[in-house]
């Protein structure tokens, strides 16, 4: 057989041969870090099968990351599905997808970097958003992050919230608190000043309407459900601190109250600002 007949066949037999395995195609969909770069996650996608080998391949970043994969995915159904390389810290997190891979604390710097992956794509990005909640996409863009791993499990970062809320501003500004997250201990401070016994937070389910009583303006709804009372001696400058446990419980997740301050001394009460709370997972 000639080599001019030959070339139709080996056409042929190359065009039906399958796509050789490899993990080349694979590019970066989302990038997440917090302040000081302990729980961070990158997101990656592909639109193609036959795209799981990934322990031919490495990441590293401008600000002197590395990262060898040490395994590949579990299969060659890569098509249209993610997975995440994230920190252990952000593994922790309750209800957020279990990583496909574990990257070091500060793989990322949060102020801006560059991520050059073997496989072919490099993704430079400025500074990262710092609300606890926002990713950027490859492009920069923020937006709620949603990491998502190779099983489609997905879960959102959501962080503890406290926002101090003072009505009218007839009450003194002297009670301060952390955001809860599940599974942590909730603090709350009351700063009485001299004279100072006692302090209280009382926290129900429904902010108040601002009614106005002795002691000040109440700004919690004590027709609403209680969700708890906490009480604390002041000490000799006159502040307190109180804590409660935060039950690892995802239903409780976003659950919202509204807390205030109270200062007991002299026989007499004084209400403090009010802090608003929303639980979050970190």
């Amino acid at each position: 057989m000639s080599c001019k007949t030959l070339m139709p066949f080996l056409a042929a037999s190359l065009l039906a041969a399958p796509a050789l395995a490899d993990a080349h195609r694979w590019v970066i969909s989302e990038i997440f870090s917090n302040t000081d770069g302990t729980v961070q996650f990158i997101e990656w996608a592909v639109n193609r099968n036959e795209e799981h080998l990934l322990t031919t391949e490495t990441v590293s970043t401008a600000s002197g990351g590395f990262f060898a994969f040490p395994n590949n995915l579990n299969s060659s159904a890569t098509s249209n599905r993610n997975f995440i390389m994230a920190t252990a810290a952000f593994a922790a997190i309750p209800g957020t997808p279990t990583p496909d891979y574990i990257m070091p604390n500060g793989f990322l710097n949060p102020n801006g970097d560059t991520i050059n992956y073997t496989g072919g794509d490099i993704v430079s990005f400025g500074a990262l958003p710092q609300d606890g909640r926002s990713s950027i996409t490859r492009s920069g863009i923020p937006f709620p992050n949603s990491p998502r791993n190779f099983a489609g499990e997905t879960g959102p970062l959501r962080p503890g919230v406290a926002s101090a809320r003072n009505g009218s501003g007839l009450n003194p500004s002297c009670y301060s608190a952390i955001g809860p997250a599940l599974g942590g201990t909730w603090q709350g401070t009351i700063d009485g000043g001299t004279g100072a016994n006692l302090v209280v937070v009382l926290a129900n389910k429904n902010p108040g309407s601002g009614l106005v009583l002795i002691g000040g303006e109440l700004l919690i709804d004590l027709t609403s459900p209680s969700i708890f009372t906490l009480w604390a001696f002041a000490n000799a400058a006159g502040s307190g601190t109180v804590s409660n446990p935060v039950p690892n419980d995802l239903s409780i997740l976003e659950f919202s109250v509204s807390s205030q301050g109270v200062v007991i001394g002299g026989g007499a009460y004084q209400f403090c600002n009010a802090v608003d709370l929303v639980v979050g997972n970190w």
